[in-house]
């Protein structure tokens, strides 16, 4: 079974360890043509788009880099490495239990630690290591692809909305992911400026430009 990794920002990664998130949404790379109004899935595990008007034209094939129902993936997050005497350890960005490392992967820790010495005199770390950076050995987080989908970003529901994870206050309200303001009652109304922030900064993946994405639900592995 082959383990493909895929990134997570800490706002998101806090929401799969509390079990808020249990589907993400990523951009189909490169999109469908512009003709394409309908997509599905065919016998070899492809998607292919089926443009509007032309019944049994075929434009464009994907496969999704997410892999299939039974499959699994692996979390990448921000992250440093630490070394404590003999102990050597992984620490999130995105808190919650750090990794202890096992004695074949010691050496590795001990290889990128050592280069940036801390503040303290028994204790090494380096810097904060970018998401894209982090080894299969170093991630805390494994998940079961239970479903994989292809749709436009603006359908989703209000029901897909909350299993993207969005934080709530205290209230209950769903929180954008700008300070001072009191959320809003659905998380499909909180969703679009989520996205924005995280992914809408590159061409063509704004909430506005409605792109296609893979929509892949999943389950953490204990």
């Amino acid at each position: 079974m082959t383990d493909r990794p895929i990134l997570f920002s800490g706002p998101m990664v806090r929401a799969v360890l509390s079990g808020r998130k249990t589907q993400t949404r990523r951009v189909v790379k490169p999109q469908f043509f512009v003709q394409v109004a309908d997509v599905r899935l065919n016998a070899s595990g492809e998607w292919c788009g089926h443009a509007n008007g032309e019944p049994g034209i075929r434009r464009g094939w994907r496969r999704c880099p997410y892999g299939a129902p039974g499959e699994r993936l692996w979390c990448r997050e921000t992250w440093r490495p630490v070394m404590e005497s003999w102990r050597g350890y992984v620490e999130y960005a995105a808190g919650g239990e750090n990794l202890n490392v096992t004695s074949d992967r010691l050496e590795s820790l001990r290889r990128l630690a050592l280069r940036f010495p801390g503040a303290r005199k028994d204790r090494h770390s380096e810097a904060w290591r970018p998401s894209i950076h982090m080894p299969r050995w170093a991630s805390r987080l494994t998940l079961e692809v239970l479903g994989v989908r292809v749709g436009r970003l603006q359908a989703i529901t209000e029901e897909d909305a909350r299993a993207e994870g969005i934080p709530r206050n205290d209230i209950g309200r769903f929180l954008p992911p700008y300070p001072n303001t009191a959320g809003w009652m659905h998380a499909l109304d909180a969703f679009p400026g989520w996205w924005d922030a995280i992914t809408g900064r590159r061409p063509g993946c704004s909430w506005e430009a409605n792109p296609w994405v893979w929509v892949v639900s999943f389950r953490r592995l204990p």
